[in-house]
């Protein structure tokens, strides 16, 4: 018997501002400073330096080629949130699709008694597209 497709990703970002330098990527080239841009270091923020951490979790998983599930957990710290989104998929008929939804957000905040309980935004959505050939 052979086993389903089955696919994740698990990256993790940590950004900071404390350095006032943009993030790094393929082109290590510093920004430029536009004349009209006030002087003094780039991405200075007026709140200050901060350090946010992202966390993300992906999976899918394929059924049959006309159905699959995707499914995504992201944590970000700035934002205090646990954020969920489930998906399902379904070519009932070539070119017409059943999509089933859920997402919802948590707070995490550490301050908060109900922490990972507390539930911000909730959604539902299932939707169904036919096409109709003439």
């Amino acid at each position: 018997m052979r086993g389903r497709p089955l696919a994740g990703a698990f990256p993790a970002a940590d950004s900071s501002a404390e350095n006032h330098l943009p993030p790094l990527s393929s082109n290590l080239e510093r920004p430029r400073q536009r004349p009209a841009d006030p002087p003094g270091p780039p991405n200075v923020l007026p709140e200050g330096s901060f350090t946010t951490t992202l966390v993300q979790s992906r999976v899918n998983y394929t059924f049959t080629p006309r159905m699959f599930f995707s499914g995504l957990l992201q944590y970000n710290s700035s934002g205090n949130s646990l954020n969920t989104n489930l998906r399902l998929r379904w070519e009932y008929s070539p070119g017409s699709e059943l999509f089933v939804v859920y997402t919802e957000d948590r707070n995490t905040d550490p301050f908060f008694p109900d922490r990972f309980t507390d539930l911000r935004n909730q959604g539902f959505v299932v939707k169904l597209t036919r096409l109709f050939r003439f």
